[in-house]
């Protein structure tokens, strides 16, 4: 069934009002302020979640110790950070929650040379010094960025 013309459907208006890019007429986007303000942080948090998958090797943490060492979990969590962050990036209103796991898989960092046991290794100083530095990083963007998108999304539902 298709909406009276003049009239929109609301979750269509809903995504068109997540996306970043505002109607500049000509079929040219231009970026509106507001959710701009969501992205930005996002865009901080997807670049460290690429420096966690370049760290292992740009400073060369081989030895952070026994089984799943400080290389692996760095990779791992860093595709998925990078990976949330790019999709908040993208829609930054509808995925408001993603910022929530991203504030997870920080806290995970600060975590994890402790939990993985880095200390076992010689290069582990280096490896515990980024996962906790990176992971605080992480958990403020991350939350920045959530607040940001749920004042957006309350401030749409009030009007």
């Amino acid at each position: 069934m298709r909406p009276a013309k003049g009239r929109t459907r609301p979750d269509i208006e809903r995504l068109r009002a997540s996306m970043p890019y505002g109607d500049a007429g000509a079929g040219r986007p231009s970026l509106t302020p507001e959710p701009v303000m969501a992205i930005l942080p996002s865009s901080v948090v997807f670049l460290a979640g690429v420096w966690l998958v370049i760290a292992p090797f740009a400073l060369d943490y081989r030895a952070t110790g026994e089984g799943f060492n400080g290389r692996w979990n760095d990779t791992v969590i860093g595709v998925a950070i990078a990976l949330l962050a790019l999709v908040r990036m993208i829609v930054p209103l509808i995925s408001a929650q993603l910022s929530l796991i991203n504030v997870v898989l920080g806290g995970w960092l600060i975590a994890a040379p402790f939990v993985l046991g880095y200390n076992d290794g010689t290069d582990s100083p280096r490896a515990t010094w980024n996962d906790i530095l990176v992971g605080l990083l992480v958990i403020v963007l991350a939350m920045v960025s959530w607040r940001i998108s749920r004042r957006m999304l309350s401030a749409d539902q009030s009007e």
